[in-house]
């Protein structure tokens, strides 16, 4: 479950990068 965190934390970053795609 500790390698379970850190893929909450990359899913975040990819939801930031898909809003600043969605305002290009």
């Amino acid at each position: 479950m500790k390698w379970k965190r850190p893929r909450s934390r990359l899913s975040k970053r990819r939801l930031r990068s898909r809003q600043r795609w969605k305002k290009q």
